[in-house]
């Protein structure tokens, strides 16, 4: 693929036509074949043969564009897809959204940078996590790795990769230590407010705080996590292990 289309047009043009058949086929909803034709005049299949358009985007985006959408399944797909994890993407946590959340004795959020993004709201979004999360990690380009260094919180760990790279490998050059955040009111916020009546009896979260230590609702937190996010987990896992 890369030295048919290489041969063709350079980087920087391969790039932004990546870009054009990822906006259109995730944002807009195109086929894969209508865009791609479009943007190179053949049709995909020629080049990729009877691959499934995702497994092509997902070979397209680590060729030129890697992106969020890239990242996050490159990253669950080579560290992720453990047998007993749940592994998810796009939890609202708050006014932020974590990039990728797995929970099995631990809960740990990834915060996703690519080189197309900045660090503005990285301070917030890794605070934000780190009341209802017991470990925070950011993920990012090499290049980025020491500017992320001077604004994370001493606590959050780092994975790296070389976005110039083909082969996806994801280093981790700082381990995270546990949040001393944890915050029992903020992980009840998370939960369904149906749900929280099932679970404890009612609804008045100030009533749960003084029944439930914290230590008891950060376990109840993460069984939660699980048994609510099992299917979303097992599709997200299936899809990821697929391209």
């Amino acid at each position: 693929m890369n030295c048919v289309l290489s041969s063709v047009y350079q980087g920087s043009e391969l790039e932004e036509k990546t870009r054009n058949i990822f906006n259109a086929f995730i944002c807009d909803k195109t086929s894969l074949d209508e865009i791609f034709s479009k943007q190179f005049g053949v049709s995909y299949k020629l080049i990729f043969g009877k691959n499934n358009s995702k497994s092509v985007l997902y070979n397209l985006l680590g060729q030129y564009y890697k992106n969020e959408y890239f990242i996050k399944r490159a990253f669950t797909k080579l560290l992720l897809l453990k047998p007993n994890l749940i592994v998810f993407t796009e939890l609202p946590i708050n006014d932020c959204r974590a990039d990728i959340v797995s929970v099995n004795g631990k809960s740990i959020t990834y915060e996703i940078k690519t080189k197309y993004d900045s660090f503005i709201r990285a301070s917030k979004q890794l605070n934000t996590y780190s009341y209802v999360f017991e470990y925070v990690y950011i993920i990012c380009p090499n290049e980025k790795a020491n500017e992320a260094k001077k604004i994370i919180p001493d606590y959050c760990g780092i994975y790296s990769y070389d976005d110039k790279r083909v082969t996806n490998r994801f280093r981790c050059i700082k381990k995270a230590t546990i949040s001393p955040n944890l915050d029992s009111k903020r992980q009840l916020d998370v939960f369904i407010k149906n749900d929280t009546k099932k679970i404890f009896g009612t609804t008045d979260h100030d009533l749960i705080l003084k029944k439930y230590n914290s230590r008891k609702i950060n376990f109840i937190f993460k069984k939660y996590i699980k048994d609510r996010f099992s299917s979303k987990s097992v599709n997200f896992k299936e899809e990821c292990n697929l391209l």
